[in-house]
């Protein structure tokens, strides 16, 4: 769901990683991720073979601690959708499909064979189809 938020907010305009992070947390009914765990999200958006989002000028993401959060590394990155990022915000590509990893969110360890997804129609996690 925030990776799907995160390139809701893209696909209508590019932006800075601060109002990316700020445009994100007003979508949130109760706001409840913090800035780190945000950018992780971000970096695995951003740094995949195939990526769903992308820093202007084809650089890479960078992301708090490997830089300041104040320094001009980090806040002068611009972020911009994809085209294969719009194809997974309109349901057209999986975006785990096309980039297999296995990572632990909230204790959870998900990879190819425990795959799960944000249903929005029916506002419920439910397996990939």
């Amino acid at each position: 769901r925030t990776q799907s938020q995160i390139l809701q907010v893209l696909a209508a305009a590019r932006c800075a990683p601060g109002e990316l992070f700020s445009a994100c947390q007003a979508l949130e009914a109760r706001p409840f991720m913090g800035d780190w765990s945000f950018w992780l999200e971000v970096e695995a958006l951003a740094s995949t073979r195939k990526a769903a989002l992308r820093v202007l000028d084809d650089r890479r993401f960078v992301r708090p601690p490997a830089v300041d959060p104040r320094a001009d590394e980090f806040r002068d990155q611009i972020l911009e959708i994809t085209d294969f990022g719009r194809a997974v915000l309109a349901c057209e590509a999986d975006f785990w499909a096309e980039n297999p990893a296995e990572r632990w969110i909230g204790g959870v360890k998900l990879g190819p064979d425990n795959d799960w997804r944000w249903d929005a129609a029916a506002q419920r996690l439910g397996k990939a189809r």
